[in-house]
């Protein structure tokens, strides 16, 4: 169809006085209709075909540089300025992605708005930057420009922690507060303090950042700074006014093997002060509880009794004399999680709030209640039809990486060995959180000062989830760390396939096809194809072949960003 062109010159044809009408209309009915969303399917119906043709036009004219006939256009109608495709990206957007200068610079003189953002969130600025065209950003800043409507606070957290001063620059400068905190309450200072990156401690205090804030350990970004003797930022600290030296000996002590420390911080629970609400799961030594427990609402794992172990024994046929057994079992990895857990604090694991060992009462674990697992949610969207979104695997991996991360460069470092979608936790905010370390391990003390990090070493076989377990340890072989990058790697492609691998098989038939046979999951080719890097390097079949987390988080970020997904704050309804 040869599109006719709208125009508001004089002497314009009738017909294109129409179609510059029906546009505005149709714009008109765009920003203020309710319930119509900007982008959305039913959105795009309501344009008439030529106004569409015409916005498609000048997007793909925006792509291939043209400049002139984008002037043309938007000379011709303003309104185009205001044309979203369906993910909501503008003339703006496409020009700024492509680092077209001077097709910026036209659309700016033109009235573009430099500040509307994408489906995700995303803006100009926010492309120019990824897609490093530096000029392009430039002139944008000028112009008023500022980073999408994501979630700075998190941004700024992981520039701060990653030592990326520009980054930490550009979010400060676009208004996010240098005072926001992480789960656990440390604040962007806190997290460039500890790891003594001096332009980046002064940025944020120039900006504002409070030089005495407390985490939720009682450390202050001077107590990080002294522990680790960053002196030049101790004597930065201590010019903007720190005096607070804080809870060094928490400090001290996090520097020091997790073996060395007692789980003294958890509180010992009163069983009188747990009031059961209702039953929410079960495994075949535990049930889990949804409580309330001192004015709030917990989740509370409970060891079964003697005579509960000995009904169960017997109403599978295996009779009842193995009951006193099961029970001694299960509490010893009951103390293990704890022991475990009491150590552990980061936003993606799941967080342990109190226990109680008494041997006269109930064995019990209060934690954090959470919404589902990550099992629930596959498992809805495969039975709704609705596939699994790639914003939701991508950002769901990204936290999942993150927690994995942290326990591997814990010192000493912590293997889970027991990864599998029903231990992967999601909680009331959609974040994903790793749980059940009943399996979990510290790396032996000579592997942890080993400078081979990832140097095999025996431990026990057949541990965890026959479907998501490593081939090495279905062998009987010894292992490390990649254990748990194998499983990572089985767990996103479940995300990614919408169905386990090898769903046609049971886990131990997967297994030996994995280990015995050196089969791996069919991945399509319209997957990213990063992705499929990402997959195939993460199950390799030689343990030293698969990258450390801190890999995968690099991959998962690149990713993340080019397939312009949502931003790590957004809420997913998927659990419901």
């Amino acid at each position: 169809m040869e599109l006719v062109r709208a125009s508001t010159s004089v002497g314009a044809s009738p017909a294109g006085a129409g179609r510059m009408l029906a546009f505005q209309g149709v714009m008109d009915l765009l920003r203020n209709a309710e319930g119509l969303r900007p982008g959305s399917a039913e959105a795009i119906k309501a344009i008439s075909e030529d106004a569409f043709l015409e916005g498609c036009r000048l997007l793909r004219d925006c792509h291939l540089n043209e400049i002139e006939k984008v002037r043309k256009a938007i000379v011709a109608n303003k309104e185009l300025l205001k044309f979203e495709d369906y993910d909501r990206r503008t003339a703006m957007h496409i020009a700024a992605s492509e680092g077209h200068l001077i097709l910026t610079m036209v659309l700016l003189d033109l009235g573009a708005n430099p500040n509307r953002t994408d489906r995700w969130g995303g803006s100009p600025l926010d492309d120019a930057k990824f897609h490093r065209f530096p000029e392009v950003a430039a002139l944008l800043l000028k112009h008023g420009a500022r980073i999408g409507s994501a979630d700075h606070g998190v941004a700024l957290i992981s520039a701060a922690a990653k030592g990326q001063l520009q980054s930490v620059k550009d979010l400060l400068t676009g208004g996010t507060n240098p005072n926001c905190i992480d789960y656990d309450s440390r604040s962007p200072l806190h997290l460039a303090c500890a790891e003594g990156y001096v332009t980046i401690v002064e940025a944020l205090l120039k900006a504002g950042a409070k030089p005495d804030c407390k985490d939720r350990w009682g450390c202050t970004p001077l107590t990080e700074a002294m522990v680790r003797k960053h002196t030049a930022v101790i004597d930065m600290l201590i010019k903007a006014g720190a005096v607070d030296y804080g809870n060094a000996e928490h400090s001290n002590r996090s520097l020091h093997s997790d073996t060395d420390r007692e789980p003294s911080n958890i509180t010992v629970v009163d069983w009188a002060d747990v009031k059961l609400l209702e039953k929410i799961g079960a495994g075949s030594f535990g049930v889990i509880y949804k409580c309330r427990w001192r004015g709030m609402l917990v989740a509370a794992k409970i060891i079964k009794s003697e005579i509960e172990l000995d009904l169960g024994q017997m109403l599978d046929g295996n009779g009842s004399s193995r009951a006193a057994e099961l029970r001694k079992a299960a509490l010893e990895d009951f103390r293990h999680e704890i022991g475990f857990l009491a150590r552990l604090h980061h936003p993606h694991i799941c967080l342990l709030l109190g226990y109680s060992l008494s041997e006269a009462g109930r064995e019990c674990m209060i934690s954090e209640l959470m919404k589902c697992s990550l099992l629930d949610v596959l498992r809805s969207s495969s039975q709704s039809g609705v596939p699994f979104s790639l914003q939701h695997t991508l950002r769901y991996a990204m936290q999942f990486a993150l927690g994995m991360n942290f326990l591997h460069t814990s010192k000493p470092p912590v293997l889970h060995r027991d990864l599998k979608p029903a231990n992967l936790l999601l909680d009331f905010s959609d974040n994903l959180k790793i749980s059940d370390f009943g399996l979990a391990k510290f790396r032996p003390a000579k592997a942890a000062n080993d400078a081979d990090e990832d140097q095999a070493y025996a431990m026990t076989g057949e541990t965890g989830s026959f479907r998501f377990m490593a081939p090495e340890v279905f062998r009987h072989e010894q292992y490390g760390r990649p254990v748990d990058v194998y499983s990572f790697a089985m767990i996103l492609y479940y995300m990614l396939e919408g169905a386990p691998p090898w769903a046609d098989l049971d886990g131990v038939t997967a297994v030996r096809a994995a280990a015995l046979q050196h089969d791996r999951p069919p991945m399509p080719r319209h997957w990213e194809i990063q992705l499929r890097h990402l997959l195939s390097a993460s199950w390799a079949e030689e343990p030293h072949s698969r990258p450390s987390f801190a890999a995968v988080l690099e991959i998962l970020e690149n990713v993340y960003v080019i397939a312009n997904d949502c931003p790590i704050g957004s809420h997913s309804s998927d659990c419901e």
